[in-house]
């Protein structure tokens, strides 16, 4: 076991969190279990919440009502048996007043946990029985100086956590992840597109996100780093789409659409303009060599599926096969009946393949797909299984 001391190494970003000063074997066992490995990993552990105890309250100055957080010393503190079950009380002073804290079925706890002489900050909601109180409320035991000026007094933060794994100890982790290895944080980002955004530096976010001067700061740094993420997501997206198109042509496919055609005049309705602009889109695209990378988003019921549905012909109608593949079986098979009513207009068969059929159905869909028979498949995952050979696949929607 090594744990880090002054005068000892100072941890890196790739480090293993056990060797960070105030973690070791055990705590980094736990940590694990949030997904934290390496010093890094702790140090993107965004705060879910934040608890708002930058202005404390004096015990005289608590209203009915309020939504507060105060700080004081355990006076008396006792176990009641009422008819709800045992019920731990403690008295709170802080020089300015007296307030009860009570709390329902801990008592077994809290009394070797909230004895008198105990500093102790407390936040909730002020109620009103024989005097002023607090039914429940989050508290933190504060035994020095430092914690106090982590846990009180300030915008707090509040970690993903897991049994085991208190919200002080991981405040303290991070607190140390900061100090030592903040500044081996390297800015990405180009200083005119930070200016141009209004977004701060790397390092002023992530130290925001974990200790923020005011919410608002917090915010801001928490949106410096989701658009950090999707913006890395967008350009891998952007190269690999580049790759792809450059390293070998696609399938253009040169059909006049007729089958299309034929089926949009069966239909009892017209395509709305916006249908009919992203359907040429999308046969401009398909008449082209280069690979096709394109979403259809919109509504439930905006159709989607017949503009998919025209493209998957127009794959046909040039000699290659189409497939439509679903999440699940039973979207599967309410989209197969709604293409299958669609395709009968034009006399085209139309083959399903989930893996909940029987195997003589299966492997028959197997055969007509590896001959070329089903040019037009709907199914689950089950399509892309070992055993499924398409003959000419030109198509997956």
């Amino acid at each position: 076991m090594h744990e880090w001391q002054e005068g000892d190494y100072k941890p890196s970003l790739g480090t293993s969190v056990q060797y960070l000063k105030g973690v070791g074997p055990h705590s980094a066992k736990l940590l694990s279990k949030l997904g934290i490995e390496t010093v890094r990993d702790l140090l993107n552990l965004v705060p879910r919440r934040y608890i708002d105890r930058s202005t404390l309250k004096s015990i005289r100055d608590l209203r009915v009502g309020d939504l507060v957080t105060v700080m004081g010393e355990v006076g008396m503190a006792e176990v009641k048996m009422t008819g709800r079950g045992d019920l731990f009380t403690l008295m709170l002073s802080d020089g300015t007043g007296i307030v009860d804290c009570a709390w329902f079925h801990q008592s077994r706890y809290l009394k070797n946990q909230l004895k008198p002489g105990t500093k102790l900050i407390v936040s909730g909601e002020v109620s009103y029985y024989r005097g002023k109180q607090f039914l429940h409320p989050e508290y933190e035991i504060l035994s020095s100086e430092e914690d106090e000026l982590l846990h009180t007094g300030r915008i707090v933060p509040i970690y993903p956590s897991t049994q085991g794994l208190h919200q002080k100890r991981l405040r303290r982790m991070v607190k140390s992840a900061l100090d030592l290895c903040l500044p081996q944080l390297s800015e990405t980002l180009p200083d005119h597109l930070l200016r141009s955004l209004d977004l701060p530096p790397l390092t002023e976010a992530v130290r925001q996100v974990h200790f923020p001067d005011e919410l608002s700061s917090a915010q801001l740094g928490r949106r410096r780093l989701a658009f950090e993420e999707l913006f890395y997501l967008q350009l891998l997206l952007a190269i690999r789409k580049r790759r792809v198109s450059s390293r070998r042509a696609g399938i253009s496919f040169a059909s006049d659409g007729e089958l299309a055609n034929k089926l949009l005049e069966s239909l009892h309705f017209e395509l709305t303009p916006s249908q009919k602009r992203v359907l040429e889109e999308i046969v401009e695209n398909m008449r082209s060599s280069r690979s096709m990378h394109r979403l259809l988003q919109g509504d439930v019921g905006s159709g989607k599926t017949i503009v998919a549905l025209c493209a998957m012909l127009r794959a046909a109608e040039s000699g290659y096969q189409a497939a439509l593949m679903a999440p699940t079986e039973i979207l599967a098979e309410q989209h197969f009946l709604v293409l299958k009513d669609l395709l009968g207009r034009i006399g085209m068969d139309i083959f399903l393949l989930v893996g909940g059929m029987k195997k003589s159905e299966r492997e028959d869909v197997y055969e007509r797909i590896a001959d070329g028979t089903a040019r037009i498949v709907v199914g689950t995952h089950a399509l892309i299984e070992e055993g499924v050979t398409f003959k000419s696949l030109g198509l997956v929607v």
